[in-house]
């Protein structure tokens, strides 16, 4: 479990915002910085162009065209005027080191943009999971459909793409993570007995779906759990409203508390992280 080493220069709770290439991306209030554990090297980025609201979506990627780091933030306004949503967005390039406003130009009326699990930037693209109501005819009914928002990291252009061809009960039902440096979908649900149940779908480089295994955990629903993660091929990583954080081998079906969490401890986040002499020195 990640700690904060004292020589961090940034005040109260930290939240990751992914890592990559042994970089980790950290929040805090109005701030924002990157760090490397293994150089110990604290880069604090200059203030945000845009203003900060509680549901701003951030991504940090590498564009291996210009060899260059980048974080990208989208702060979703409301206009009560016309009662729609707008986007905003700005992106961080650390050669400049400087922000840069941008053109969002994804329509989010009647969508929820969620951040990932992890830094979700693969092949030089990130990706954050959205959902959109649509009608179900002739059953007169609302369900939800996944799509992607994307931003290429090297051209610095939104696009979107769509989820695998399934509907879901719940805007919350979709996160994003990476399995096998692939980029991963986990839906969560429940099966016909109302036992919890995860699907695990894969994207592949022409951007086509497969689903690649359903896990049912055998938790109450009640305790509501999430996974965060993988541990290897056949493990996952799970949240609940209990204490422990746990580990559900798939093929044994056996339980590993891996920490407990503390009570006042909102949201956990699982990295794969491996040691990097990457400088992020000015």
């Amino acid at each position: 479990m990640l700690k904060k080493p004292s020589y961090l220069q940034i005040p109260g709770k930290l939240k990751i915002g992914g890592h990559v290439d042994g970089i980790f991306c950290l929040r805090c209030e109005n701030s924002m910085a990157l760090w490397n554990p293994a150089t110990r090297e604290f880069r604090p980025l200059p203030p945000y162009l845009l203003k900060l609201c509680g549901g701003d979506k951030f991504g940090f990627g590498f564009d291996s065209l210009s060899c260059d780091y980048k974080v990208v933030q989208i702060v979703e306004e409301h206009n009560y005027v016309k009662e729609s949503w707008n986007g905003l967005a700005a992106v961080y390039s650390l050669s400049n080191d400087c922000w840069r406003n941008m053109t969002f130009n994804i329509d989010i009326n009647s969508k929820i943009l969620f951040n990932s699990l992890c830094s979700t930037c693969v092949n030089g693209v990130y990706y954050w999971c959205t959902a959109k109501a649509t009608e179900v005819i002739p059953h007169d009914t609302y369900e939800k459909v996944i799509l992607l928002v994307s931003f290429d990291m090297h051209n610095e252009v939104f696009g979107e793409i769509p989820g695998p061809d399934i509907l879901v009960k719940s805007l919350h039902a979709g996160s994003l993570t990476l399995y096998n440096e692939s980029l991963c979908l986990l839906v969560h649900g429940y099966d016909d007995q109302e036992r919890p149940s995860i699907d695990i779908w894969l994207m592949n480089d022409e951007k086509l779906w497969t689903k690649v295994m359903n896990v049912i955990v055998p938790i109450p629903s009640y305790y509501d759990p999430r996974c965060r993660g993988f541990w290897g091929h056949d493990k996952v990583i799970l949240e609940h409203k209990g204490r422990p954080i746990l580990i559900y081998d798939t093929k044994s079906h056996e339980f590993t508390n891996l920490f407990h969490r503390e009570e006042k401890t909102k949201r956990t986040r699982v990295s794969s992280y491996r040691e990097s002499l990457v400088s992020i020195k000015k």
